[in-house]
């Protein structure tokens, strides 16, 4: 009889966490800091390798069989890559496949080099969050990197007046959505130092400017919906409706920010065409640890009154048209961003079981 190891090559952009550790034994925050390639399964006869090849693949994995001795002797060098094996079609099954944890399913992985434990309190966590913008001076190097970035293209805008600058202020925001979600996917794997590398930003530079798109929706969607829909069935004028709103655009928008930090994470971290403005699965996160959001959520407050005063700077230096006073009021938002999102981070990285970020 044959016997096989399976090894986990690498996830697409679009994997199912859930389903892939749950038929691997793991939980989802193991196989997010399980670093590929790695063997996952050894052992398994060769049905079984089949159906849970099967299994695996169409849940968005890449893997690699390789035929073992059932003895402790050493596997054999020789391994088959996918591709080339001549496996048939899965059986079908009115449920999912999920082989029970055994001796030759691993329930806890090697760490990584720069991968940080679940110790001490939730509590304890965020303050050091605090002082993450300026912990190392990667870190800093990136704020500053985004934030010239960034400021060059407001700056280019507001100098130019061009037809096109909604578009370089979409391309602006995008940017900065794009690295407040590569801060909140490395922090939520329990890494230090700047977001650098596939721990952040996936395989390819596109996943996480894929991702900014979806933090950038889950922060814009609803306002910018809410005072459209008011402006279009109102009889009064703009100026009217923008300062004078209906009472249910107040409920709408208290509604998105009270769930916004929830759709922030579940933005940064699926992929799913609805990422951020999946409303019942932010409510599910907020039910699930509710001591903790608000924690999380209380925490927040210095990152938003930060956020605050760089809008502030932001529209009180216009005007006068330097590049220097538009980096500042950038960098102020960039480090507001920072702080927050290594708070998200932090809060997906201890709370990962219980809400499946």
């Amino acid at each position: 009889m044959s016997w096989y190891a399976l090894e986990l090559v690498e996830l697409a952009p679009d994997h199912d966490a859930a389903e892939i550790a749950g038929a691997l034994g793991l939980d989802p925050r193991a196989l997010r800091s399980l670093a590929l390639p790695a063997t996952v399964r050894e052992g398994l006869a060769e049905a079984d390798a089949e159906l849970l090849f099967h299994h695996l693949h169409r849940a968005g994995a890449t893997l690699r069989l390789r035929p073992v001795a059932r003895s402790s002797a050493p596997a054999p060098a020789s391994e088959l890559p996918l591709p080339d094996l001549p496996l048939p079609d899965p059986p079908r099954a009115s449920t999912p496949y999920r082989l029970e944890a055994s001796e030759h399913a691993p329930r806890s992985l090697p760490m990584t080099s720069n991968q940080r434990p679940v110790t001490g309190s939730f509590g304890g966590a965020l303050l050091r969050a605090a002082g993450y913008p300026f912990g190392s001076v990667g870190v800093v190097a990136m704020m500053v990197a985004v934030s010239v970035c960034v400021a060059a293209i407001f700056y280019w805008m507001f100098t130019y007046r061009s037809y096109f600058a909604l578009l370089f202020v979409f391309a602006g925001l995008c940017v900065l959505a794009a690295y407040f979600c590569a801060v909140i996917r490395h922090g939520s794997f329990g890494h230090d130092g700047a977001p650098l590398g596939g721990d952040a930003a996936g395989d390819e530079l596109w996943g996480v400017i894929l991702a900014g798109l979806r933090v950038a929706a889950a922060l814009y969607f609803v306002p910018l919906v809410s005072y459209g829909l008011a402006l279009v069935y109102s009889d009064r004028s703009a100026v009217s409706v923008l300062s004078h709103p209906p009472a249910w655009i107040y409920v709408a928008n208290v509604a998105h920010t009270f769930l916004l930090p929830a759709s922030l994470m579940l933005a940064a971290s699926t992929t799913g065409c609805l990422g951020g403005l999946n409303y019942p699965a932010a409510v599910q996160v907020v039910a699930r640890v509710p001591l903790g959001y608000l924690s999380l959520y209380a925490a927040l407050v210095p990152g938003y009154l930060l956020a605050f005063v760089a809008l502030v700077v932001a529209v009180t230096t216009m005007p006068f048209m330097q590049f220097s006073l538009t980096f500042a009021a950038v960098l102020l938002a960039t480090v507001a961003l920072t702080y927050m999102g290594r708070a998200f981070g932090t809060f997906m990285w201890f709370y990962g079981n219980e809400t499946g970020l």
